[in-house]
C-alpha cells in the first residue's frame, strides 16, 4: 500500500508534538512494508520527505497535488493546518482515503481571530475528508461539542521507540524534569512553586527545565537563587538523556489533548506529576507512579509529592505490555483499517 503523510516533521528547530506523530507513522508504515511519502513545510533532508514553502501550500497547491497524484497513494493523512490541501486532494484522487488527524483544540489563550479562522478551516474541509480522527476522547469531545467539528473516532498515540527494561542509575540526587515550551499553557511557574514546597526535603534535589519560550527569561530571573536550572533548548537525543537521568517528570498543562511527552517519561521510568484534567488521564493508570494534582490548588499536594519521591518507580508494573499497545505500529495499523 502507498501512504502519503502531510504535516510537520523533525527539523533543527522542532522535534516534538505533531512532528513526532508524522515521523513515527513514517517509520512504522515502512516497517510494515508500505511505501511512504512525507510532504511538509519543515525543511528536511530525508529521502522520503518533500519540502514545499508556505507560499506553495497557500497559493500554488496544484504543484503539490501533482506530486501526490504521481505517487498514487491509497491513504493520505493530514495534520494541523495542512488540512488546507484536502479539498484539492479529494478532487484529484477521489478513490484515495483521506484522513485528517485532530491533535488538539483551540483554547482561550488563542486570539479570537485565530480560533475563528481555525474552526472555519477545519469545518470547511470536513466534507472533503473521509475521516476526522482524534488523539483522545477529550480532543474528540471538545471539537465536537464546543466547536462543531465532528470526529469519526479516537486513535490514541504511541512512541516510535521499543520498550527496553531500563535500569535507572542513581547518583544520589533527586531530579525533577520539565521538557517543553515555556509559555502560559504549560504553567512552568506553577511547577517551580510546587517544586519549592519540597525543595528542602533533601539537600541533593534539583529541578531541570529544558526548553525555551516567551516566559523563560522572566521565570529564570525569579528562580535564579534556587535549585531550579534552566538548560535551554536541547536536541531530541539530549532530551531523552535527561529523561533517563531524572526521577520525576512534571508538566502542568490542564488541557493537554493527549500528552505524548508523558509516554516518553514512562518509557524512561520517570514518575509523573500532572493535572487531573487532560488526555493523559485516559492512559496514565499507574496509581503509585502518577500524581494527578488540582492545578488550581497545587500547594495542597506537598505530602503527596514526598510520598511519590519515596516510592520505587513502576514496581510490579508490566511496561512491556503497556508499550506493546502505545507504539506507532499499532497507530499505523489502526489507520490502515480505515481503508
Amino acid at each position: 500500500m502507498r501512504i502519503c503523510v502531510i504535516g510537520p516533521t523533525y527539523n533543527k528547530k522542532s522535534f516534538g508534538g505533531v512532528a513526532t506523530f508524522n515521523e513515527g507513522l513514517k517509520e512504522s508504515f515502512k516497517s510494515l512494508g508500505h511505501e511512504t511519502l512525507v510532504i511538509t513545510n519543515d525543511y528536511s533532508s530525508h529521502d522520503e520527505t518533500l519540502y514545499f514553502d508556505k507560499f506553495t501550500f497557500l497559493f500554488n497547491q496544484k504543484k503539490i497535488i501533482n506530486v501526490i497524484e504521481r505517487f498514487k497513494p491509497d491513504l493520505i493523512i493530514t495534520s494541523m493546518w495542512y488540512v488546507i490541501l484536502n479539498k484539492n486532494i479529494k478532487k484529484a484522487l477521489n478513490k484515495s482515503k483521506v484522513v485528517h488527524f485532530l491533535h488538539g483544540f483551540p483554547t482561550f489563550r488563542y486570539s479570537l481571530l485565530k480560533r475563528t479562522l481555525l474552526n472555519k478551516l477545519f469545518q470547511s474541509k470536513r466534507k472533503y475528508t473521509d475521516y476526522y480522527i482524534s488523539n483522545s476522547n477529550i480532543t474528540s469531545f471538545v471539537n465536537n461539542e464546543i466547536f462543531g467539528i465532528k470526529s469519526d473516532g479516537v486513535i490514541h498515540l504511541g512512541l516510535n521507540e521499543s520498550y527496553e527494561d531500563l535500569e535507572k542509575n542513581s547518583d544520589g540526587k533527586i531530579r525533577f524534569l520539565f521538557a517543553g515550551r515555556i509559555d502560559q499553557t504549560k504553567n512552568v511557574e506553577v511547577a517551580c512553586e510546587l517544586f519549592n514546597t519540597i525543595s528542602d526535603y533533601k539537600e541533593e534535589i534539583e529541578f531541570l527545565i529544558i526548553g525555551d519560550g516567551p516566559l523563560r527569561k522572566e521565570i529564570e530571573r525569579k528562580y535564579a537563587n534556587s535549585n531550579i536550572k534552566f538548560l535551554g533548548k536541547k536536541s531530541r537525543s539530549e532530551t531523552l538523556h535527561y529523561f533517563k537521568k531524572s526521577d520525576i517528570f512534571i508538566s502542568l498543562n490542564p488541557h493537554e489533548p493527549f500528552g505524548l511527552v508523558y509516554l516518553e517519561a514512562v518509557i524512561n521510568k520517570c514518575k509523573i506529576i500532572c493535572p487531573n484534567t487532560g488526555g493523559q488521564t485516559e492512559y496514565l493508570k499507574f496509581k503509585n507512579d502518577v500524581l494527578f494534582i488540582d492545578i488550581n490548588n497545587p500547594q495542597k499536594h506537598k505530602m503527596d509529592i514526598i510520598n511519590l519521591i519515596q516510592r520505587n518507580a513502576y514496581k510490579d508494573v508490566n511496561l512491556k505490555d503497556f508499550f506493546d499497545y502505545y507504539n506507532y505500529q499499532r497507530v499505523a495499523n489502526d489507520l490502515l483499517r480505515l481503508t
